[in-house]
């Protein structure tokens, strides 16, 4: 995936949404991200591997079952898109 789409994606609500919902609730399947995020299980499963493309998630397997979590990169993008969605409500009066 080119930088230029990875970037456009930063600024859609449903992948802020995946990445707010991971950085609140921690280790997660797909599903429970899904549900949380309130978005398709296919198109969260479609983002999914584009986060993992840039490096932001990692999948872990514990047995049976497979979690998401945010690796460093991700978390640091999540809290700077957290902090620019305050500044930007700071400024409308929210």
């Amino acid at each position: 995936m080119s930088r230029r789409v990875a970037n456009s994606m930063m600024f859609y609500e449903k992948p802020v949404r995946i990445l707010v919902c991971m950085r609140h609730y921690g280790k997660s399947y797909k599903n429970q991200l899904s549900k949380r995020a309130d978005i398709t299980f296919s198109y969260c499963c479609h983002l999914l591997k584009k986060f993992e493309h840039e490096g932001m998630i990692k999948f872990e397997k514990e047995g049976r079952k497979i979690y998401v979590y945010l690796t460093k990169k991700g978390l640091r993008v999540t809290d700077l898109l957290m902090e620019i969605d305050y500044i930007l409500g700071v400024e409308d009066g929210k």
